[in-house]
C-alpha cells in the first residue's frame, strides 16, 4: 500500500513505490514495514515514517529506496 494508493491516486509512481517495497523484501526477507494489519499500515504512511532499511546499506541502494518511497509522488 503505497501513501497514494490511501487517497485512491494511481499512477507511475505507485509502481515506483512497489519496486521499493519489493527491493526491501528481497533484501531484507521482510516487508518494508513492520505491521499487524492494513490500518497499522496506514497510519505509519500517513504520519510519514519511513520503511525499514538495512543500515549497513550501500548509500546508493539507500538513495534508490528514499527515492522509490518519497511521499511526493513526482519525486519518484
Amino acid at each position: 500500500m503505497s501513501h497514494g494508493s490511501i487517497f485512491e491516486e494511481v499512477s507511475g509512481a505507485l509502481d515506483i513505490w512497489s519496486l521499493g517495497c519489493i527491493e526491501v523484501q528481497m533484501i531484507t526477507g521482510r516487508l518494508p514495514w513492520d505491521t499487524r494489519d492494513r490500518d497499522e499500515l496506514r497510519d505509519k504512511l500517513l504520519r510519514g515514517e519511513s520503511p525499514n532499511i538495512l543500515k549497513d546499506m550501500s548509500k546508493l541502494g539507500k538513495s534508490f529506496l528514499k527515492e522509490c518511497f518519497a511521499i511526493d509522488p513526482n519525486k519518484r
